[in-house]
């Protein structure tokens, strides 16, 4: 065994210490446990969409998640995102019905909605690479704005430049105190350490408040993806519950205001919290996964609501509105799988007739780049994109 394993193993967390634990950190903790390996962990109790034993609509308990029959919104949410992005028929291509997203309920958190491969590998691809590139450019802030001045062309267009990015003469936020131990580094050093980026309204770690005056223009095919989703789960019909589980808020009324975009690697989590700094909650949140798998948990308003957890994969979306729009969620572990279209070299036509990245307009080398830098990280990204007014 070696040495960092045998200090693992010394270090295991004692059962009985997780008593006085409230529910939801219990749950927590099982799937946070660092001693284990993502193939070690017990995921039976993680709803995933794909295993057959926990993927049923034809399930009489009406507490169980229920799958929404395809709706017509569902049915044309492709043909959504391809007028809503501008790209032809053959980048998102019409697909079989047995292959359109279908919605997923869960009656025990009304207005939680996953929509398991909800996003083609086109714009999953065009996504992630916006999401590195293009999205962490100044002026929207990153964990490095703090300390580093970063270039205008960001931190991943100079990535292979020798300079080192310069540290802030003056702190630019006074609620950050400078770092003695921090020093200019090269831009492909501050790339690994990208954790978040802010878009839209910029957003105040510390107050939990936007900031009223900071305000950069949302990335606007960010804000049509998630406009086409918003719209599709606008109503959703549940024969076994009786009742529509759409989010019922008018899409037409909807906008992309801000979001924030999260870099996890394999030993990253996100503590429980709820998202409440807007002033208003009733536009539904939108959480779109890319890159690595990971496990999402989702409670109640309290954290002594027991979370139900989820399996989310890349192009997997998930949608908040109602009582889930104010509770208690995380993400206490990276799953160290990553999506098969990202161990493929891009060509101009696939065998499936998937088109890749450079069909969009990217040259195959940045693809490369990017989808490099996220394997190598084992890394998941999330973007969440919500209406602020």
């Amino acid at each position: 065994m070696g040495k960092r394993k045998r200090m693992l193993a010394n270090n295991r967390p004692d059962p009985a210490s997780y008593a006085n634990h409230t529910p939801f950190r219990q749950v927590e903790r099982k799937y946070k446990q660092k001693h284990r390996s993502a193939a070690e962990l017990d995921l039976c109790e993680v709803y995933d969409p794909y295993r057959s034993s926990t993927s049923t609509s034809t399930n009489n308990n009406t507490e169980q998640p229920q799958v929404s029959p395809i709706s017509d919104d569902l049915r044309t949410l492709r043909q959504a995102l391809r007028a809503a992005l501008g790209w032809s028929a053959d980048l998102i291509p019409d697909a079989a019905d047995a292959d359109l997203p279908q919605a997923v309920v869960f009656p025990a958190i009304p207005g939680l909605i996953l929509l398991p491969a909800a996003l083609p590998r086109s714009i999953q691809t065009h996504l992630t690479h916006q999401s590195i590139a293009t999205y962490t450019r100044p002026p929207n802030k990153s964990n490095m704005t703090a300390h580093w001045s970063i270039p205008p062309s960001g931190l991943w267009a100079n990535r292979h430049m020798p300079d080192p990015i310069p540290l802030h003469a003056e702190p630019v936020d006074p609620s950050i105190t400078p770092s003695a131990h921090l020093s200019p580094e090269p831009a492909r050093t501050l790339m690994d350490r990208l954790r978040w980026c802010t878009l839209g309204f910029q957003y105040n770690w510390t107050t939990k408040k936007y900031y009223a005056d900071e305000f950069y223009t949302f990335p606007s095919d960010l804000a049509a993806v998630t406009h086409a989703i918003v719209h599709a789960v606008e109503s959703l019909a549940c024969p076994l519950i009786g009742k529509d589980v759409g989010t019922g808020y008018p899409a037409a009324q909807y906008t992309a205001q801000a979001g924030v975009l999260n870099v996890y690697g394999p030993r990253d989590t996100l503590m429980a919290h709820v998202d409440e700094s807007e002033p208003n909650m009733r536009p539904p949140l939108v959480s779109i996964s890319l890159g690595a798998q990971g496990v999402f948990l989702i409670g109640g308003p309290t954290r002594e609501t027991r979370p139900i957890a989820l399996r989310v994969r890349s192009g997997d979306v998930v949608v908040m509105s109602a009582g889930a729009r104010e509770a208690f969620h995380g993400v206490p572990r990276i799953l160290d799988v990553m999506p098969d279209w990202m161990h493929v070299e891009p060509v101009e036509q696939g065998d499936d007739g998937d088109r890749r990245i450079e069909d969009v307009g990217q040259r195959a080398s940045e693809w490369r780049e990017v989808i490099e830098y996220l394997r190598a990280r084992e890394a998941r990204v999330n973007l969440n994109v919500r209406q602020v007014n």
